[in-house]
């Protein structure tokens, strides 16, 4: 019981604070706030233009050296390489550089949507998923894409 009447004597003695300090605090969550919320802009700001960057892509090929050829993720700038066979692959990471080198459960191969051919990601034409601008998807041709994307 007493511990309660000390700590609440403690709590009051500090509620009594000077209208300088008072000021200060007030500033200083000011500025905490200003912060936050101008951090979640920034963030806001980001996420808008990594999306328009997507966007403007849409139709339109890709470059093989911007695509994870293992999980089939569009990046906005260049990815790492392997040559395996003469032949240009493209990965993320280490990890996926690994899965192309060693083909390991036939990562350097897909089917292409339309024909239903077996196709070397290598030689694959690579346009974004209409449904999800980040994916890439591998065709034989462009005609191929076309037909794909008029059906």
């Amino acid at each position: 019981m007493k511990k309660i009447k000390m700590l609440k004597e403690v709590f009051k003695s500090n509620l009594n604070w000077t209208r300088k300090e008072k000021h200060v605090l007030l500033g200083i969550g000011g500025f905490i706030f200003a912060f936050v919320i101008g951090f979640f802009g920034y963030l806001f700001y980001l996420q808008n233009s990594v999306n328009k960057a997507f966007d403007s892509q849409e139709g339109k090929e890709i470059q093989h050296s911007r695509v994870c050829m293992v999980n089939g993720d569009i990046k906005l700038h260049s990815v790492r390489s392997v040559t395996v066979n003469g032949k240009t692959y493209w990965g993320c990471c280490q990890h996926c550089i690994s899965l192309l080198r060693y083909n390991t459960a036939q990562v350097r191969f897909t089917t292409d949507p339309v024909t239903g051919k077996r196709i070397n990601k290598a030689d694959a034409v690579i346009f974004p998923d209409p449904h999800n601008s980040r994916r890439a998807m591998f065709f034989q041709s462009d005609s191929t894409y076309e037909q794909y994307v008029h059906r």
